[in-house]
Order: structure tokens, then C-alpha cells, then sequence
């Protein structure tokens, strides 16, 4: 009889024995109840979107996976997700692209592409790393690092568009011709 059936390693489909913590060729750890749990807390709204994408993602081995929020907004949905690295990494960008370069829009679809086709393999990484942190913080401190972290963060998204759009009528009333600096 086989031991191994169903238990392959998510991450690199290394063949593991049942009660194994962790894949002895990736260090993937197989509490996934919790992780899962934790995973979704983090997440919050369309957790059960993102837990499904997640999943395939891990099953397959794939970096890949469409995500049409990311593809039209990019910055703005990394700002909502909370990944404001990325968020305000990819404005600048975008700015910098639109006024520096006569092909700024079209370098500016490709990033909305890429980050389309990259953007929820981005963001389960970074859960993965809020999860991994979460896991090692005392039971006090576990629901406040969720709040600040986790979730999504609406307040900041309109304050990100307020503050775009303000900026682009500014730019107009300064007598900068622009197209389109959303």
C-alpha cells in the first residue's frame, strides 16, 4: 500500500509522509488548516476568491493567474490590498513613463498587462509573508497585526484617486498638456 497517496508538497511536489510539519526538500510547512485560517483573515474581502486563486496557483506551480482589478488599476488595487510599496512604486512609475516618453501610454498598457497576468501571484507572496510573521507574534499582538495589516484599505484608495485627480487639475491649471495622468 502506498503511503504517499494525495500528500505531494503544494510548493514543489516533493512526496512527504502524512504527519510530516514539514517538506524535507522546500521546508513548506503542512499546518494548512491554520495557515489557511490566518491566509484568509489577512486577505479579508473576496478571501474566498483569493484562497481559490491561491490554491490552483500552489497545486499547478504556476506564477501566472488573470486578475482584471490589477489589470486596469494597477496601482490603485496594490494601495487598496495594502501593498503600498507596490502601490506607490507603480504610480511613480507610470508618472515617470507618461511624461518622460513619447510611447508613456502604451508602456503603461504593458505594466497593466504584466501586473494582470502577475498581480495575484504578487499578493499570495505577500500574504504569505504577513501569515509567516503572524505566526511567530505573541497571541496579544496576533489581531492588531491582522487590522494593520491585513484587509484591504478603502480610506487610503480614496485618498490615493482624490489626490491623482487633484493633482491632474493642477497640472492644467499650471498649463501642462496632459492626456491622461489616471
Amino acid at each position: 500500500m502506498n503511503e504517499y497517496i494525495d500528500t505531494a508538497c503544494p510548493k514543489c511536489g516533493e512526496l512527504y509522509l502524512p504527519g510530516d510539519l514539514f517538506c524535507s526538500k522546500c521546508g513548506y510547512e503542512f499546518n494548512l488548516v491554520e495557515k489557511n485560517e490566518n491566509e484568509k483573515q489577512y486577505i479579508g474581502k473576496n478571501s474566498q476568491y483569493y484562497s481559490n486563486k491561491f490554491f490552483e496557483m500552489r497545486v499547478v506551480h504556476k506564477d501566472t493567474s488573470w486578475n482584471w482589478a490589477a489589470f486596469l488599476f494597477p496601482a490603485y488595487w496594490c494601495i487598496y490590498r495594502k501593498m503600498y510599496f507596490y502601490g506607490f512604486g507603480l504610480l511613480l512609475l507610470q508618472y515617470v513613463l507618461k511624461f518622460a516618453f513619447l510611447f508613456g501610454n502604451i508602456m503603461n498598457v504593458a505594466i497593466g498587462i504584466a501586473f494582470g497576468v502577475y498581480a495575484n501571484h504578487i499578493y499570495m507572496q505577500h500574504v504569505e509573508q504577513l501569515v509567516d510573521k503572524h505566526q511567530v507574534l505573541e497571541e496579544d499582538q496576533k489581531k492588531k497585526h491582522i487590522n494593520q495589516y491585513g484587509g484591504v484599505n478603502l480610506v487610503a484608495l480614496i485618498a490615493v484617486i482624490v489626490g491623482t485627480f487633484s493633482l491632474a487639475v493642477a497640472a492644467v491649471l499650471l498649463g501642462f498638456e496632459i492626456y491622461s495622468l489616471c
